[in-house]
């Protein structure tokens, strides 16, 4: 094959492996251990630069963890099975029947599931209150029923996948099966923006989109209280309720909700999910999946594209033409600059070392530090190696029917 048809060669292959990691990274669950990757990565980060709790005035957090109740489950026949504990419904009721008086607040993110398992005296009011109140969301699940098809109009899906590879939190996937998830339901309504799909393609606008990420965890609240003695957030009962002896917050400081994001769930306890920055709770989750959507964090950037496509571009001509880096550095530096030869002869000395497989790997780190994104590794190497596979034995039947020719078979 001549030098030039290489070129074009590692041209469409470039095109294609760029596809294939756009498919790879619109699926609900991840393949490669990118979080293993990226907590290790925050480990050593977190050394050097600490992280602080990351919450801007902008948010309320209400904290529901100890604010429970003991009720009877029933099963699919009404039949007592135990007691079970959830959300108390009437200090619910109480706090949105406040917020919807004053409809100060820029959107509530209720972070309680409403299943058909444990009933109380107030669930009637309570979702009547949540059905009529605008500028709020509620979570639903794929494999359970919410207790009263009135909120599916206010719900969004809060359902994310494992594998055995990796068994905590990694991607957020916006439209599960198709549906809308809780942060693109609250985002469409926010913003007026909808997320289209053309085939195996996702856009909103005239942008190239994933429709499911690696998050950006912008709000990080991992404590009631930051190192200041600040308060994070906020205790639904002890803090904004209060009680017989103390006037709660929600009534003393009219002006906690005015123009907030007011966030309830809960941030103690089970509802904490192993991620790559380490526990974090469900509700967080949620509002860092909105916030990296208002970030347009599931956009396609035009540098990620340009610098997975320059490297895919020099795999694939390395792979084709049977070179390594270090021999391919030798050829491009002949007519450059001496910056220039010092600087490419030591990538090509470094990747000739590690190899292609950790050379993508270090280019995942540098496109999470620098861009904020990740894409998948483990797909790309595999095509890759079966590229060189394919090469390799092509030569080798190659060789064969030269010997085969001269011996006259």
């Amino acid at each position: 094959m001549h030098r030039q048809n290489k070129v074009i060669w590692s041209f469409f292959i470039a095109i294609g492996f760029l596809l294939l990691s756009y498919c790879m990274s619109n699926l609900d669950f991840p393949i490669s251990g990118e979080k293993a990757l990226l907590y290790r990565f925050e480990l050593v980060r977190n050394y050097f630069f600490p992280r602080h709790e990351t919450v801007n005035d902008s948010i309320l957090l209400v904290d529901i963890s100890f604010d429970k109740i003991t009720v009877s489950a029933l099963d699919e026949y009404n039949m007592p099975i135990g007691d079970i504990q959830i959300t108390d419904r009437k200090k619910l009721l109480e706090l949105l029947q406040v917020l919807k008086k004053r409809d100060d607040y820029k959107y509530i993110l209720l972070d309680v599931f409403f299943g058909e398992t444990g009933t109380t005296a107030h669930d009637s009011a309570l979702y009547a209150t949540i059905c009529s109140m605008q500028r709020i969301v509620i979570p639903c699940h794929s494999d359970e029923r919410l207790a009263n098809k009135s909120l599916s109009e206010k719900a969004g899906v809060a359902d994310y996948t494992t594998t055995y590879k990796e068994g905590g939190f990694v991607k957020y996937p916006y439209m599960p099966n198709s549906k809308k998830s809780l942060p693109l339901k609250m985002y469409e309504e926010m913003t007026g923006m909808r997320i289209k799909k053309h085939w195996f393609f996702y856009t909103e606008g005239w942008n190239l989109i994933r429709k499911s990420v690696v998050l950006a965890f912008y709000v990080n609240a991992e404590r009631p209280y930051s190192e200041e003695g600040e308060k994070v957030w906020y205790h639904l009962g002890a803090d904004l309720l209060g009680d017989e002896n103390n006037i709660g917050l929600l009534y003393d400081a009219t002006e906690l909700t005015k123009d907030k994001y007011i966030v309830i769930g809960a941030f103690q306890g089970d509802d904490s999910h192993s991620t790559y920055i380490g526990a974090v709770s469900g509700t967080l989750i949620n509002l860092n999946a909105y916030f990296s959507l208002l970030h347009h964090h599931h956009f396609v950037s035009m540098p990620l594209v340009l610098i997975m496509f320059f490297a895919f571009f020099i795999l694939a001509y390395l792979t084709l033409t049977r070179q390594d880096l270090r021999r391919l550095a030798d050829v491009a530096t002949r007519n450059h600059s001496y910056r220039w030869r010092t600087r490419l002869m030591a990538l090509s000395a470094m990747c000739s070392w590690v190899g292609y497989s950790l050379f993508l790997t270090i280019l995942c780190l540098f496109t999470y530090v620098f861009l904020g994104e990740v894409y998948e590794i483990f797909i790309t190497a595999t095509m890759f190696y079966l590229l060189a596979l394919a090469v390799k034995y092509t030569d080798n039947l190659k060789k064969l029917s030269k010997i085969w020719k001269k011996e006259g078979y």
